[in-house]
């Protein structure tokens, strides 16, 4: 009789616990998440912060910016755009069909 009372007790936890446990697995997946995406903009705003500093202080920083996001060039420098080949193209240039040379047999 014990026995029985005892399995009776246990599966009435398991149930009654049952929706809390799983509850909990969720809550702690969720912080989980939060917590990887607090780290990430914390190490964004840690990377900002330092791109601030030198912007303040370091002309070269400043020079960057300006080359790279601006277009910007010192007097008498030429800026050159090079474009990215196409997805799919070896890159390698190829002639063009009228300029291709066929080999002669003897």
């Amino acid at each position: 009789m014990a026995v029985l009372v005892l399995v009776c007790l246990g599966v009435g936890a398991l149930l009654w616990l049952g929706p809390v446990v799983r509850e909990n697995r969720v809550t702690r997946e969720s912080v989980a998440r939060l917590q990887a995406s607090l780290d990430r903009q914390t190490e964004e705003i840690e990377r900002l912060n330092r791109e601030l500093r030198a912007l303040r202080t370091d002309y070269r920083a400043i020079e960057r910016v300006a080359r790279e996001k601006f277009g910007m060039c010192r007097p008498g420098e030429e800026i050159y755009h090079f474009e990215e080949p196409a997805a799919g193209s070896s890159g390698a240039a190829e002639p063009p069909d009228g300029d291709v040379e066929t080999p002669k047999t003897p």
